[in-house]
């Protein structure tokens, strides 16, 4: 068999990967390690796409589609994909914890909240909550888009509020977005949750504190820990409306984890619905050494839509129908990582401006 340029990029990549932000103390073996460790908790396709922002062509516009990091933003996304500090980023200097916030003053004494050299106090500052829900709200267009080109039933910020329990003037509940399924007349209740695997609480758990825990990664915990949140606050509404809840679940770096089949949620959701509904005999398709994700199957239904079943929305009308389900979905789920790691940078940066 030949091998390409590609096949061997990809080998180096994966047994001798980037070590260039590494602490510089650390023995190189050592910092392989930590590399493959990093992303082990990291691990989801398109966790990597701030590596190579470069400019692509837009499959339906034709146009020139850019997705572009600022240096600072760069920076701060790579540092934080390895769990290394921000030294040298927007005034941030070794072992600087330094901030004014209330939730500092609460930490300052908890080792494993403000580690000196990876900053994690930065990645979740008060100060910058606000930035922290524009990568939350980026994801909406992008999702409204593509439902448009697939000609889709979407609705955003949909009120489900059911008052079940007969109180005066109930607190509203909002899904993220309504889509509607034309094939199986399903309705998706979509609502997005962007998660940080490598937290400290995270970690903090990995250790041993709950039993149940530690047989998990930090990745597959926090994953569950968040399902199980959306489930238990919209389960009763998504029940009562006959509608499949699909928490849309990201990482930090723009990535997406498969989730295991045995996930339900405390017994709240059955994982059958949205399986059923989204995968060919209910089982996702493998690539890899992982299965296609919830989301991403989603995503690609949508995709289907858009390109087969008698419509294409692709401005060359000459690529053949699976390649063009495959350019439309990859550049959206391309977009949705941009927007995730992008938001993240912001509200890291600004964090670190205003800590004093």
């Amino acid at each position: 068999m030949s091998r390409t340029r590609d096949y061997y990029d990809l080998q180096n990549d994966w047994f001798r990967p980037d070590t260039s932000q590494c602490p510089p103390d650390m023995l190189i073996d050592h910092k392989v390690q930590y590399v493959r460790d990093i992303n082990e908790r990291n691990r989801a396709r398109g966790a990597s796409s701030f590596w190579l922002a470069r400019p692509t062509t837009d499959v339906v516009r034709g146009n020139r589609l850019s997705l572009p990091y600022t240096e600072a933003q760069w920076l701060v996304a790579v540092r934080r994909y390895l769990s290394f500090g921000y030294a040298g980023i927007a005034g941030c200097a070794v072992g600087c914890t330094t901030c004014t916030c209330t939730a500092y003053r609460a930490h300052r004494y908890k080792s494993v909240f403000m580690d000196h050299r990876a900053h994690f106090h930065y990645n979740s500052c008060p100060k910058a909550a606000g930035l922290r829900n524009v990568r939350h709200d980026a994801l909406l267009p992008i999702t409204k888009q593509l439902c448009s080109y697939a000609q889709r039933s979407f609705q955003p910020n949909h009120n489900v509020t059911v008052n079940f329990d007969g109180v005066p003037a109930p607190d509203d509940k909002l899904m993220d977005a309504v889509i509607a399924d034309p094939h199986n007349e399903a309705s998706y209740w979509v609502d997005f949750h962007i998660l940080d695997p490598t937290s400290p609480s995270n970690r903090h758990i990995q250790r041993g504190s709950q039993v149940d825990s530690q047989a998990q990664s930090s990745l597959q915990h926090s994953n569950r820990g968040a399902y199980k949140k959306k489930a238990t606050t919209y389960h009763r509404e998504a029940s009562h409306h006959d509608a499949v809840l699909v928490p849309f679940i990201m990482t930090v770096v723009g990535g997406f984890t498969p989730r295991d089949t045995a996930c339900d949620a405390g017994g709240l959701l059955d994982p059958k619905d949205a399986l059923s509904c989204l995968f060919r005999r209910g089982t996702p398709p493998a690539r890899g050494s992982s299965r296609l994700s919830v989301e991403e199957g989603l995503i690609r239904s949508i995709a289907v839509d858009a390109v087969g079943y008698g419509r294409n929305v692709l401005y060359d009308q000459t690529i053949p129908r699976n390649a063009g389900i495959g350019r439309l979905y990859n550049q959206t789920i391309v977009q949705m990582s941009h927007a995730v790691i992008r938001g993240t940078s912001n509200s890291t940066l600004l964090a670190l401006r205003r800590r004093f």
